[in-house]
């Protein structure tokens, strides 16, 4: 049933997805030999290709998507077994798959001799060796976008759609040339707004309700409601495929109360008016950028609200790891990853260029684990400076959102770092308000606010 005559726009990505173990240690609220591979893993992927090739059964995708799949593992896993046949039969049956010239890729027993934590920049090399592929019939450029994520992120097609929806919808956010203006609502350069890119943040599902610690010192909006739907429901049922069984019923839909993050709090976010007239939170990115490349946002704890020892988060400063909302992963296009390796210091793909990356960033002393290679503590730190955002709005918002599907979070982070994603909304809707009101005074000449840089 695959529709080859389909002549709109097509996008092929690359999914690579690095496991470390094949069964769970028993550390971090795990349950020591589960089958990690097969009760988590898979189904995460096979939910992820799933959806995005469900979008040839659907006539009002604005994009249709093909997938290839990469794995890349941290123990060996022999060809030759029963296992590694059974986990390829699970992937390769996924509808449209086949059809589509889906490929599957397994690089096992993967983890540099340096250390582990290395594991988690292999998939620098695998996108190395595939961005220059090229068709045979055409010569273009085999694929267009780059997914690359830890092993328990749930990334479906929502997210694909309103990574690419976002990015068209800035390129019209600037003036030609370097104009900018240093207010939170005003224009951008062209280098300011080549340095934006969609943002997400990792939630989980709480398994049980849960006394936390209240809000905070913002207000929450009444009626922002984040939508569960589109991170963290299951089409295709919490099923496990080491019965191989993929015919259970799908999970049920979460409670927008049940959505929880840990990786950020109002504090470390600010916000700002795009020239298109939208509103999006800016999340802690870009540190140690040039002055005359900052952007001017409105930072959440303006006016005191804090309490007057209160200090923004500085744009030279790496923000404090439990703000920093880590994505655990990172999609791109093609284009943007070659900018990427032109701009970040020592460089995004291998061979490293030195800088940021000395002896290759595999000196024990140096601190790239995986918060750095896939975190996002490169791409959004100091050796890059992009600036991840996150719309107000509140559909486009539950589009940002992404489920770390371990669900482990809950039980191992203290209750004092949890927040609802509903709530996070509702304070920045608070925020929105309060920064509107600060630009019209602002345009009838009453007063000017200070600009938090990112």
């Amino acid at each position: 049933h695959f529709d080859t005559a389909y002549r709109g726009e097509i996008i092929r990505i690359l999914h690579v997805v690095t496991s470390l173990h094949e069964y769970d240690t028993g550390k971090r609220y795990t349950s020591k030999s589960q089958d990690r591979l097969f009760d988590s893993v898979l189904p995460t992927l096979i939910e992820s290709a799933s959806s995005l090739l469900s979008s040839w059964d659907d006539e009002n995708s604005p994009r249709r998507y093909l997938v290839d799949v990469y794995l890349i593992l941290g123990y060996e896993f022999p060809t030759e077994s029963e296992r590694y046949e059974q986990m390829i039969g699970n992937i390769t049956s996924i509808p449209h798959f086949l059809a589509s010239g889906g490929s599957v890729e397994v690089w096992d027993d993967a983890v540099p001799q340096s250390r582990q934590e290395d594991l988690s920049k292999q998939h620098r090399i695998v996108v190395k060796d595939a961005i220059d592929i090229l068709e045979k019939d055409t010569g273009k450029f085999y694929y267009d976008m780059f997914s690359c994520w830890e092993d328990d992120m749930l990334v479906l097609r929502h997210h694909f759609d309103t990574y690419l929806d976002l990015l068209d919808g800035i390129r019209g956010n600037h003036t030609a040339g370097n104009n900018s203006s240093d207010t939170f609502h005003g224009l951008m350069s062209d280098a300011q707004v080549d340095r934006l890119i969609p943002g997400f943040i990792r939630v989980e599902v709480y398994e049980k309700k849960r006394n936390r610690e209240k809000p905070g010192k913002i207000p929450i909006k009444e009626n922002l409601h984040v939508n569960p739907k589109y991170c963290c429901h299951l089409t295709s049922g919490n099923y496990s495929t080491t019965k191989n069984d993929r015919n259970k019923p799908e999970t049920p839909l979460p409670s927008p109360s049940d959505l929880m993050l840990w990786e950020t709090k109002v504090f470390s976010l600010s916000v700002r008016r795009f020239p298109d007239g939208l509103w999006n939170a800016m999340l802690p990115s870009g540190f140690g950028i040039d002055h005359t490349d900052r952007i001017a946002s409105y930072w959440s704890g303006t006016n005191g609200t804090f309490g007057p020892a209160a200090r923004a988060p500085q744009p030279q400063e790496p923000p404090h790891p439990q703000y920093f909302a880590q994505q655990a992963g990172w999609i791109a296009t093609r284009k943007q990853i070659l900018r990427f390796d032109q701009t970040c210091d020592g460089g995004f793909l291998p061979p490293f260029k030195g800088g940021a990356h000395f002896a290759d960033g595999l000196m024990s002393y140096m601190p790239y684990t995986v918060e750095h290679w896939s975190g996002g503590m490169q791409l959004f730190g100091t050796p890059c400076k992009y600036q991840r955002f996150i719309s107000l709005d509140p559909d486009v918002f539950s589009r940002q959102l992404i489920w770390h599907g371990t669900n482990n979070k809950q039980h191992q982070i203290f209750k004092g770092r949890q927040i609802l994603a509903e709530e996070l909304l509702g304070q920045l809707g608070t925020v929105r308000e309060r920064a509107e009101e600060a630009m019209n005074q602002e345009i009838r000449g009453i007063t000017k606010v200070d600009a938090m840089y990112t």
